[in-house]
């Protein structure tokens, strides 16, 4: 509840469920991904999608106001950690 009060009702938070495009999401999405916080945007996704599918069941709203986030939020890029190529120098590693 707390990442929905710090990034997403400032944002959407006075829009009608019912009234919510795919562009107000992704706006929230992306400015929140733009911040070096994408692992806080991909969580505050899930739970925003979670909530207009549950909006969805209860009648309230006919369609998810959501696109596709795969493409929407940037990939974490792969950190490679240097690996001892020489059999000897694993020697000295584990000294």
């Amino acid at each position: 509840m707390r990442r929905f009060e710090l990034h997403v009702f400032p944002v959407i938070g006075d829009i009608a469920v019912d009234s919510l495009k795919k562009t107000d999401t992704a706006d929230l999405l992306t400015n929140i991904a733009k911040r070096d916080t994408l692992e806080l945007a991909k969580r505050i996704s899930q739970i925003t999608r979670q909530v207009l599918e549950y909006a969805c069941d209860k009648g309230l709203i006919d369609a998810i106001p959501m696109g596709n986030t795969k493409d929407l939020l940037p990939s974490r890029k792969a950190k490679h950690w240097p690996a001892i190529a020489e059999p000897k120098r694993i020697g000295e590693f584990m000294r």
